[in-house]
């Protein structure tokens, strides 16, 4: 293909993939991860002319050329994503490629470039029913393509009792001969315990259907392995079922798993993109009665910080008058607002505070339509799916021992996405409005009613009931702040709420996500 088409050849590859290819005799070639992330590719320029790559942070720091700098900067943008976002990694020295980037060898300084990107239109006005009726068609397709070369015997499919894990269940069912093998895990606390619409998907479809029931033990033996599981720091706690969900299906002789990752980035499933259209009202106000007249007013009460409801209000409409993609990120610049009081004075000296919105806000704006929803939905294929969520299922899929497949992220899924108008993805209103409406009759209705929930971690009961849970998250926390990174003052704050009753689930999510890091450096370090 590289004879024929030379780079061209990224065109006509399709699915997941790190390809490489060195052309020896010209000492030149490229390097490309597929269009949405679910393939990597880390890399360093130890001097020019030179080039290290591998599908992995660790491999190319074990190269003898490239260092390993542990960066203040990667630590901070952790600490905003509970993640490392792309192009950055944890390391001074070393980069990620972008979904679908590509990086040519044999330049003095290489840098990335795009090779593709989602074609939104938001233009497009194709008959509703029209399209709704070839979803279902495509979706069989990318099913279909994803159980290809594989014993259906073998195959299994995630199913959380959501939109996307049920379509996915569904169609495995559909396409294979006996009953398609369906796994999710089931929690004792009820609040977060979603198993029951998996149950009801799995009757609807008659798979044969597996649980688990997650235990704070269960994860207390995993955490650690977290460290040493991921080549950067890592703190999306639902890696956890993830894991046991793909352990189980292990266990029962599948080896490879369907997920159903990255239909609400394709399909408008996030809750904050309806949130977001609405606070757009407020943009949409004349200037003059924002800025002259409603702003004045709310931001000019007297004592208006001290009175609750005043308080309440000034905030809501400080941030409907942020700009896009900003107002996606409030509690990010929130935080910021109050970086001085979370943060030692040394610390917050070596970063840039705003890197992390820079990040946000360049995949915001680079996509080819101008539409809010459609580039939220771009703003998540990378900072929600790529980032995080296929590195989160991918990675406990390799530590279970099987392989992941995600038919809602194939090449014709993702082309068909694009032509379904925000106006159709949010019809009437609804979260999934035209997503819903078109798989009526396939669902059962109990998941098309459902509010969306997701493999949700009960922490913040766990830390009060189990002991080791309670330890690891704690202990780790105390160990991190040793290192002068958190202020004094918030660590006292932190340890006080914990000991207490009040705000425990933000104060908790703290304490384990910062517990994740000091893990993975400690590991590091040994």
């Amino acid at each position: 293909a590289h004879r024929r088409f030379g780079e061209g050849l990224l065109a006509h590859l399709g699915g997941g993939f790190t390809v490489v290819v060195l052309d020896t005799g010209r000492r030149a070639g490229f390097a490309a991860i597929d269009r949405v992330g679910i393939g990597r590719l880390c890399y360093a320029a130890p001097r020019p002319g030179t080039i290290v790559f591998g599908t992995s942070a660790d491999a190319v720091a074990r190269h003898p050329a490239v260092q390993a700098t542990l960066s203040d900067q990667g630590i901070f943008d952790f600490l905003s994503f509970f993640a490392v976002p792309c192009p950055t990694t944890i390391y001074l020295e070393q980069r990620k490629l972008r979904p679908a980037q590509v990086i040519r060898f044999g330049e003095a300084d290489p840098a990335p470039r795009f090779y593709w990107q989602m074609p939104y239109d938001e233009t497009r006005a194709e008959p509703a029913d029209a399209i709704a009726a070839e979803l279902k068609v495509v979706l069989r397709g990318a099913v279909g393509r994803a159980c290809r070369g594989t014993d259906p015997s073998r195959l299994g499919a995630f199913l959380s009792g959501g939109l996307d894990s049920s379509t996915v269940a569904g169609l495995l069912a559909g396409a294979t001969h006996g009953r398609a093998r369906t796994f999710t895990v089931a929690f004792a606390e009820r609040d977060y315990d979603e198993s029951g619409y998996a149950r009801v998907a799995a009757r609807h479809f008659a798979t044969d259907h597996h649980e688990h029931v997650l235990t704070p033990a269960d994860a207390v033996t995993l955490l650690p392995r977290l460290a040493e599981a991921y080549d950067e720091p890592f703190a999306n706690t639902s890696a956890i079922p993830a894991f046991y969900c793909a352990k189980l299906a292990k266990e029962s002789g599948v080896d490879v798993m369907l997920a159903g990752d990255g239909g609400d980035e394709l399909f408008a499933g996030n809750s904050r993109y309806l949130d977001m259209v609405r606070m757009q009202r407020y943009h949409d106000l004349p200037a003059w009665l924002r800025r002259g007249v409603i702003e004045p007013v709310v931001f000019g009460l007297p004592l208006g910080d001290r009175l609750g409801i005043v308080g309440k209000v000034r905030r809501r409409v400080r941030r409907r008058a942020m700009p896009m993609p900003e107002r996606m990120h409030f509690a990010v610049l929130d935080r910021e607002a109050r970086l001085d009081r979370i943060l030692a004075p040394g610390f917050l000296a070596a970063v840039d505070a705003r890197q992390p919105i820079a990040i946000m806000r360049e995949v915001y704006e680079r996509t080819r339509g101008t539409d809010m929803v459609q580039r939220m939905m771009h703003h998540d294929l990378q900072l929600t799916l790529a980032d995080n969520d296929l590195r989160k299922v991918g990675r406990m899929c390799e530590l279970a021992g099987v392989r992941v497949r995600y038919p809602m992220l194939d090449d014709d899924v993702l082309d068909f996405s694009v032509r379904v108008t925000p106006r159709l993805l949010m019809a009437d209103g609804r979260l999934r409005g035209f997503y819903k409406d078109a798989m009526r009759g396939f669902l059962p209705e109990e998941i098309l009613a459902k509010r969306k929930h997701g493999f949700g971690m009960p922490f913040g009961l766990w830390i009060r009931t189990d002991p080791a849970y309670r330890a690891f998250c704690l202990d780790g926390f105390n160990d991190f702040a040793r290192r002068g990174i958190l202020a004094p003052r918030f660590v006292e704050a932190v340890m006080a709420s914990a000991r207490g009753n009040a705000d425990r689930h933000r104060v908790l999510g703290v304490a384990i996500d910062v517990a994740l890091l000091e893990s993975w450096l400690r590991h590091r370090t040994l």
